[in-house]
């Protein structure tokens, strides 16, 4: 039989902390190109009739930036220049292509800072210019057409931003954090993309390998392919990050940088992608992650230069410490369903191998338990956060003692939390206003329980550790004995009558929980299948009814097919009425019934 009530849930915070570390790296066979997004339309604009005309480099290439992003691939323009430049016959190429390398550089530099820039700046294949107005001596204004080409069609884009949106719905990151955004999309990616091994100019398909369509519809991509894709998404849920390309393991390749909350963090989708060995039904864990790391924390990376002037790391600052993700202690409950019980209720983040996450408890009366993962209860609440609770049965006698739970995940770290039944007991009756007098009345015969259970521990009825001493709230003496007699007289045994039954004996069980046992002297012959005991010489069958909570002590517990029953209550009003029994074990039994009254007018309290 069991009971829930809204009482035992008092949630007290506290902050944590992990960190992950890095792993085996695959580096991609081509250069990346480099920068920012939301949607756009990528087919071809018309053009205007009349060539547009720039006196500076800054001013063309934030054109031809804001033109790029439009989709154009082709974009005429006029520079004026400052110096004519040398255009004879045998200097003509190099200096005309020296003036056009300038402006690329800053159109690159003018693309990270615009809407889509860094995705279709790395979604193109190739970038070239031609030249007008260069045919005499020397000259003052050249007319170039800047040309960009792309490795997926116009169509291929909208198919890709359709096929990012269907995702980011099905991944449900309304009302989520900054950090879950990103580690849904980042786990989408690393877990559903297989690393490409197309060798550049072997394959007719080869360009795809470097797109997000190719990440996102064919599941395969080289780094390129990965870190347009993880920046598209990133962007159309908010989060800044720029792509980022230079050398990994001295071969070319492409990873993120990604701003969450105010603070900037090396990401490598690709290198996570193969380096995972184990997803759990999903991509929560890297064994070597190189995901929202530190400079330090992420080895084996060298930025191209471009990545590397005050201007763009001042922009972009990573951080000096990797992020941490951190499990946490969320709170404590009571349970007093089978037996006395503090719940320890822990978030889990995404980013943590379960398999690695265990709880031991250890409480000062010496006894201790370890739990894994599978034996906590998985909780998820409406605003869809899940928490784990971990459970520690608490002996009546240990109320005041303190437990200490160390939670150990990932590879050796650990958090700690202390409590106990009788700060629960604090917490309840400082709140009163908030749980009632009800919740105040039960938690505090619960601290009386354990406070007159130890007064009987030198009796042996219980462990005889040594405990925390337990103050009491109410004073219970012979008068409460007496008064408690008339209520008690209700419960009663009822022995057996069947006649193969020779003796019946009924013990309680007061340690870590409230169990009653039954003691049967059988017929010489017979058996009734129960525990065998031997004692004072004489063998008797044993039977048990374990882990009774406070709810069930009134109830009758039927014996041999419902011929006699017992209760624990029963066996606390034989006790306070027998003449020579210890004051103190008296005590105990007046306690425990005033504990079944409190937990059955909560129980009952609207």
């Amino acid at each position: 039989m069991k009971h829930s009530k809204r009482l035992l849930s008092l949630l007290i915070t506290a902050a944590m902390a992990i960190s992950l570390i890095p792993a085996t790296v695959m580096a991609d066979t081509a250069k990346a190109p480099v920068n920012n997004v939301p949607a756009v339309s990528f087919s071809l604009a018309n053009r205007a009739a009349e060539t547009p005309a720039f006196n500076t480099y800054e001013e063309a290439a934030e054109y031809i930036a804001t033109e790029i992003v439009g989709g154009e691939k082709e974009i005429p323009f006029k520079i004026n220049l400052e110096n004519p430049i040398d255009t004879t016959e045998d200097v003509r190429g190099a200096n005309i292509q020296a003036v056009f390398m300038e402006i690329k550089t800053l159109v690159d530099a003018a693309l990270g800072e615009n809407e889509n820039g860094d995705y279709l700046r790395y979604s193109m294949r190739t970038v070239g210019y031609s030249a007008s107005g260069i045919y005499i001596p020397t000259t003052s204004s050249i007319v170039f057409t800047y040309k960009a080409y792309y490795r997926v069609t116009d169509d291929e884009f909208q198919e890709t931003e359709a096929a990012m949106d269907a995702v980011l719905a099905s991944l449900d990151l309304e009302n989520k954090t900054e950090y879950e955004k990103f580690i849904a999309i980042y786990d989408y990616i690393v877990k559903n993309t297989a690393y490409s091994h197309t060798v550049p100019g072997k394959e007719p398909e080869e360009k795809y390998e470097y797109t997000a369509y190719s990440a996102l519809i064919k599941h395969t991509a080289v780094c390129q392919g990965y870190a347009t894709l993880l920046n598209r998404m990133l962007e159309k849920v908010g989060i800044e990050n720029r792509i980022i390309s230079g050398w990994g393991r001295n071969e070319a390749h492409a990873w993120n940088v990604v701003k969450i909350g105010e603070t900037w963090y090396n990401v490598d989708s690709t290198w996570d992608s193969t380096g995972c060995i184990s997803y759990q039904g999903s991509a929560r864990y890297y064994p070597m992650s190189y995901r929202l790391k530190s400079d330090a924390d992420f080895p084996n990376h060298t930025r191209d230069a471009e990545y590397l002037t005050s201007e763009f790391t001042s922009n972009h600052d990573t951080s000096g410490e990797s992020y941490v993700v951190e499990p946490s202690f969320l709170g404590h409950a009571l349970t007093i369903e089978d037996d006395i019980a503090v719940k320890y209720m822990v978030e889990i983040p995404a980013g943590i191998d379960l398999n690695t996450v265990h709880v031991e408890f250890a409480i000062a009366s010496g006894r201790s338990k370890a739990l894994d993962i599978s034996q906590a209860y998985p909780v998820s609440t409406t605003n869809g956060m899940t928490y784990y609770l971990f459970v520690f049965d608490v002996n009546a006698l240990e109320v005041a003692d303190i437990i200490t739970a160390t939670l150990y995940y990932g590879e050796n770290n650990t958090i700690t939390d202390t409590y106990s039944v009788l700060q629960y007991c604090d917490d309840i009756r400082e709140r009163e206003a908030l749980y009632g007098s009800e919740a105040v009345d039960l938690v505090n015969a619960i601290q009386d329980y354990g406070h007159y259970l130890q007064g009987a521990a030198k009796f042996g009825w219980t462990d005889k550790n040594r405990h925390t001493v337990v103050e009491a709230v109410n004073v219970i003496d012979d008068d409460s004995v007496e008064q408690a007699k008339p209520a008690l007289a209700d419960y009663k045994f009822v022995t057996p009558s069947n006649p193969l039954i020779e003796d019946v004996m009924v013990s309680l069980v007061l340690n870590s929980d409230v169990s009653v046992k039954m003691y049967f002297k059988i017929a010489s012959g017979y058996t009734l299948h129960g525990e065998k005991q031997v004692i004072n010489g004489e063998e008797w069958e044993v039977f048990k009814q374990e882990h009774l909570g406070p709810l069930e002590f009134g109830e009758e517990i039927p014996l041999l097919a419902d011929d006699g029953s017992v209760s624990v209550l029963a066996y606390a009003n034989s006790i306070i009425n027998m003449d020579d029994m210890e004051p103190e074990k008296k005590y105990v039994m007046v306690a425990m019934y005033n504990y079944y009254l409190a937990a059955v007018d909560y129980n009952n309290a609207p």
